[in-house]
């Protein structure tokens, strides 16, 4: 299973290796990019990084207001937090499980 993933309008894998999750969102007001997206998960650490999309990607904490992530930086996530693209929004949460 991919241990990271794009999210857009139409994402195309950017690696030679392929082995990305690729999640295609309608999108009828083109708020969103082709590719807006990368998702990932490091260890025990999940995180997102916006792929220079038009209208940026935001991040609401737990116990905060939305901010704007930079470009192409990884931004580690905490459960709770909420992702926002587009017009589009998801809620990280964790959940342990048996391996």
């Amino acid at each position: 299973m991919p241990e990271s993933g794009l999210i857009g309008r139409a994402p195309q894998a950017q690696g030679s290796a392929g082995n990305e999750l690729l999640i295609a969102l309608k999108d009828p007001q083109r708020l969103l990019s082709k590719t807006h997206l990368a998702f990932g998960r490091d260890g025990m650490s999940v995180w997102v990084m916006d792929l220079d999309s038009g209208n940026g990607t935001q991040i609401t904490v737990a116990s905060g207001a939305p901010y704007n992530i930079s470009s192409r930086t990884r931004v580690n996530l905490n459960d709770g937090d909420i992702v926002h693209v587009g017009s589009r929004s998801f809620r990280i949460t964790f959940q342990e499980t048996d391996q």
